[in-house]
């Protein structure tokens, strides 16, 4: 099974973590019991913020995570939401979440991003 961190930053798009997330878990579920076979799931999702406490979402949405950042071990996929105001938010937390995206990527762990997520990945460097 592979293992999917999902970034959640305050601000971000609460679609862009929660649409990812369905698609994922549901991976090796839905078709398998609309068809009666085994569940497979192929993926295990967690959604991580920086603290591990809630963030709140551009709609105002609170958003309760799985876990923080520094307890994410290894992962074989990050995923950047959309965040809107990226800017205030790479300022508050920028110094701890490149670090942590960079020195997964260097375990092997892939990066996507969404939207303005980019801009997040731009500022590792790794997309040069």
């Amino acid at each position: 099974m592979k293992k999917v961190t999902i970034l959640a930053l305050d601000g971000a798009s609460a679609t862009t973590i929660t649409g990812p997330m369905d698609v994922f878990t549901n991976a090796g579920v839905l078709w398998n019991k609309i068809f009666g076979q085994s569940v497979f799931p192929f993926f295990e999702v967690e959604i991580a913020t920086i603290s591990g406490k809630p963030i709140i979402c551009n709609n105002n949405l609170p958003l309760q995570p799985h876990t923080a950042i520094r307890d994410i071990t290894q992962t074989d996929l990050i995923i950047v939401p959309a965040v809107f105001n990226i800017e205030n938010s790479l300022a508050k937390h920028g110094n701890t979440v490149i670090p942590w995206l960079i020195g997964h990527y260097e375990q092997g762990a892939h990066l996507a991003s969404i939207c303005t997520g980019s801009f997040v990945l731009a500022l590792t460097g790794l997309l040069n």
